[in-house]
């Protein structure tokens, strides 16, 4: 592409990091999902764009859905980039968390 479209991330907004802070873990996690999970889709509609004009197999984007081991109360979420469509545990990923207090690029 000669040009690239203008990025769709917008950002996290300052007070959706006030989620971790609720302590009903239901509520919670339903609260992280919606707080920031739309946003990292639109981060990873960014980072796959680039991603997949390189040679080789293509990058699939994972979101948890927070509700394993049955009692996990969350205290982060994240979006993790992998060639796995399935089980990005098993390999190699690019992973963007995002904490009460910080956000962090980890490669795993």
């Amino acid at each position: 592409m000669l040009f690239p479209p203008p990025p769709k991330f917008p950002g996290f907004r300052r007070e959706d990091f006030d989620v971790f802070a609720i302590r009903e873990r239901e509520t919670r996690r339903r609260a992280i999902i919606g707080a920031f999970h739309p946003a990292l889709k639109l981060l990873s509609d960014d980072l796959l764009l680039v991603l997949n004009e390189a040679p080789g197999p293509a990058f699939h984007a994972h979101l948890p859905r927070l509700d394993w081991p049955k009692g996990y109360v969350p205290f982060c979420t994240w979006l993790a980039l992998s060639r796995l469509p399935h089980g990005y545990q098993a390999g190699p990923q690019l992973n963007v968390g995002v904490h009460a207090d910080f956000v962090a690029a980890r490669l795993a």
